[in-house]
């Protein structure tokens, strides 16, 4: 199913050569003494008095082959899910700096009730492999608490694979130790555990942190996948393809370092870009222009036979309307068309800056609408129904035909309980029934981890809180 149109074999290979030459000319600036040492003994051209990264295109070529074109992660309780091209599995976040009320309709930040409910919603529903959660201090945290209390909610309440992103130094050192309780309780690998963000500060830019951040992810054997944003306009050039280019390159950089840290290890393309809007000058995250980039960066991971991760929702109002809806919706039709191994984003809205429990319900039905179009219909012999239109013969009824008792609960026609089918006035709107739904999820909530793992983890955020 083509939602947009695509770049030709020749644009992706004019893409692929542009980003080539912008890593072994320019390069990347990185500001991590052991990163560039490694970097220095992994081939690559390091200046290491500006810190100055370049990487020769035969060197590049040579690093991706290593990259696998799966990978087997786990759930909490063991559970193992292959991610790779075609897999499709949901990935959602919990919190974020702002929530949708639904009595008012306007934006606030978000409470401790709020990351309870989004979270029961997201362990509930099946689909959802992996959960992460922004470094967001609720109504009730301070934020010299570093969000302790909410991340002890979150990981005491968990049973999915964790997508770590790292946003501070005291962050990542708890994720890690979080990581070896539960691999050590579970006898799971920790590799296995967590899929781990590496962020570049568009355009061309690893600080100190990111490079700590990257050596220890790449190190302790994660999946990793490059968090790269650029901003037309703003942090790359005021066009999809100069955007595209400055991802690609800093994709391919990330890749190239995790294959020189650790050979072998999982890597997934990931391209998140944005655009500037001039009248304004406020970055535009969530608009149509997405759904391009949506398409060319299936189209990129395939080139490199890279497994990609693709945000499949997102809207820009701060409220729910038309256009959420909109523009929601042609971004799930875009992503799922393009075989992703990881459909993420489920549930956020706002430009990026907010989530609701009752979103992420909706866009976990309205994916269930893309899977059903990009079905299509089935016409082989049973779905054709050949013999059972000459038993009927004419001026006959099929109510109680074979087929229709067979296929009745097969999915043969489009059903989802969130959307109202009735065509009637008193029928409940979409967000009602989610809202409906989400209630009764949160009520017979209980943690999905076995108590001895939970009470080991409830006893490592004491320590934390009494280290402060």
């Amino acid at each position: 199913m083509q939602i947009v149109k695509p770049l030709t074999d020749g644009e992706v290979e004019r893409i692929h050569e542009a980003s080539e030459e912008i890593l072994a000319t320019v390069g990347l600036h990185v500001e991590h003494e052991e990163l560039l040492r490694r970097l220095k003994a992994g081939g690559a051209t390091v200046n290491e008095a500006n810190g100055n990264v370049r990487i020769d295109p035969s060197l590049l070529r040579d690093l991706m082959k290593t990259i696998p074109a799966s990978h087997t992660i786990c759930q909490m309780d063991g559970t193992e899910d292959v991610v790779e091209t075609g897999s499709k599995h949901f990935l959602t976040g919990i919190i974020m700096p702002r929530v949708i009320d639904l009595d008012t309709g306007k934006p606030r930040r978000p409470t401790m009730v709020d990351l309870r409910r989004n979270n029961a919603v997201a362990q509930r529903l099946e689909p959802v492999k992996g959960i992460y959660r922004m470094e967001e201090p609720t109504v009730e945290e301070k934020v010299t608490s570093s969000c302790l209390d909410g991340l002890e909610e979150y990981i005491c309440n968990n049973g999915k694979h964790i997508i770590m992103f790292g946003t501070n130094q005291q962050l990542l050192d708890r994720c890690m130790a979080i990581g070896q309780i539960i691999s050590e309780s579970q006898n799971i690998p920790l590799s296995k555990l967590i899929t781990s963000s590496c962020p570049i500060m568009t355009p061309l830019y690893v600080p100190q942190f990111y490079g700590e951040y990257m050596l220890r992810s790449c190190e302790a054997g994660f999946a990793v996948f490059g968090c790269i944003s650029p901003n037309a306009g703003a942090t790359a050039p005021y066009s999809f393809a100069g955007s595209l280019v400055v991802g690609n390159t800093e994709n391919l950089f990330v890749a190239a370092v995790s294959q020189i840290i650790r050979p072998g290890i999982p890597y997934f393309y990931m391209y998140s870009p944005s655009v500037t809007d001039m009248r304004t000058g406020k970055g535009r995250f969530y608009s149509m222009d997405r759904s391009i980039a949506r398409s060319v960066l299936a189209q990129m991971g395939r080139f490199y036979n890279m497994p990609y991760i693709s945000d499949c929702c997102g809207s820009m109002p701060p409220r729910f309307d038309m256009q959420t809806g909109a523009e929601s919706f042609s971004a799930m039709l875009t992503s799922y068309s393009t075989e992703p191994a990881w459909l993420g984003a489920l549930g956020v809205g706002q430009n990026g800056l907010s989530f609701s429990a009752e979103m992420l319900l909706i866009h976990a039905a309205w994916l269930e609408a893309a899977k059903f179009l990009d079905r299509g219909i089935m016409v082989d012999e049973k779905h054709l129904g050949v013999e059972n239109i000459r038993q009927a013969g004419p001026g006959g009824e099929f109510l109680t035909d074979d087929l229709t008792l067979e296929l009745l609960r097969e999915g043969e026609f489009f059903l989802n309980d969130l959307f109202d089918m009735t065509g009637t006035e008193d029928g409940k709107s979409i967000m009602e029934r989610a809202r409906d739904k989400v209630d009764e999820i949160v009520e017979g909530f209980e943690s999905p981890l076995p108590g001895d793992l939970q009470e080991k983890l409830r006893r490592y955020f004491h320590d934390e809180r009494r280290v402060g």
